[in-house]
């Protein structure tokens, strides 16, 4: 680790990794030529795993520049609790703070099942699927396309 606990790889989720066996997480940082930044997530987002997700995701949200796009794709969570749903909307408003657009680009089908059932879907921008795996931005694009629109409050 270097400056303040960010990792030297540009990569926050190295030691969320390490303490969480049953989950892991990436962040890329934008890219030249336009690319946004992009966090990936996998396992459980749980009691457990939650506060080290935020922080880590906070820290790589940190990084990014006022204006700037993420990508968070969820489709390889297996399991999100009502812990983890607070850790994501919490990292929701820090990119709103920040002046991120912060946008869900795939879920997996136990998350689109939990923000179903608690009514987040318009919340997370995310379009109920018509089949596993198959969940969509609100612009319609699957879960294999590039990001959807921001996620923002109804």
């Amino acid at each position: 680790m270097v400056d303040g606990g960010f990792h030297a790889s540009g990569d926050p989720f190295i030691e969320y990794g390490r303490r969480h066996p049953g989950a892991s997480a990436s962040f890329t940082a934008p890219r030249r030529g336009g690319e946004p930044a992009s966090m990936r997530v996998s396992g459980l987002i749980d009691s457990d795993t939650a506060e080290d997700f935020l922080e880590a995701s906070l820290e790589a949200l940190g990084t990014l520049s006022r204006g700037a796009s993420i990508g968070l794709d969820l489709k390889d969570v297996r399991f999100v609790s009502s812990t983890g749903v607070g850790a994501l909307t919490k990292l929701l408003a820090a990119a709103e703070s920040l002046g991120v657009s912060l946008r869900i680009c795939a879920v997996s089908p136990a998350c689109e099942d939990v923000f179903s059932i608690l009514g987040l879907l318009d919340y997370f921008g995310i379009t109920p699927s018509s089949g596993p795996g198959t969940a969509r931005g609100d612009d319609g694009r699957d879960d294999e396309a590039e990001a959807s629109p921001p996620v923002g409050r109804p």
